[in-house]
């Protein structure tokens, strides 16, 4: 991979947007184009392209998203899956990890939902004139 100088140039870029207009960027120091279209850049370009997309990947979003406990779960449902496809697993052990995968996940959801409705029912001032309910007569 070649290392082209990344601080910029005192001159615009050379190269040509896509709409056909010339490209207003600065040139990088020692080069006559922009990091975007300098052709000794190109291989890094390409690394911080698929960079990019690793980090934007379904699996990366969803291990942000996920609590910690139910990162495992995820990480065996996407194996089965590609062990499915590549024909190592047979589709009722996968079927059967998915329900018990799907059974573990409502568990933790009932206990987070419960958590939550805890926590605000402490917050809730105590009970006024008997009533359990404000909307009861």
């Amino acid at each position: 991979m070649s290392q082209a100088p990344t601080s910029i140039g005192n001159h615009p870029c050379h190269g040509v947007r896509k709409d056909g207009q010339p490209c207003t960027v600065r040139a990088v120091a020692g080069s006559q184009h922009c990091f975007a279209h300098d052709p000794a850049l190109a291989e890094k370009r390409a690394e911080k392209r698929r960079l990019g997309g690793r980090n934007r990947s379904t699996r990366r979003r969803l291990q942000r998203l996920l609590p910690e406990t139910l990162k495992p779960v995820v990480v065996l449902l996407l194996d089965a899956i590609e062990e499915v496809h590549r024909g190592e697993l047979a589709p009722a052990q996968a079927s059967a990890i998915a329900a018990l995968s799907g059974a573990l996940v409502r568990v933790y959801s009932t206990g987070q939902i419960e958590e939550r409705l805890a926590a605000l029912e402490a917050q809730q001032p105590p009970e006024q004139s008997g009533r359990r309910y404000p909307w009861h007569a």
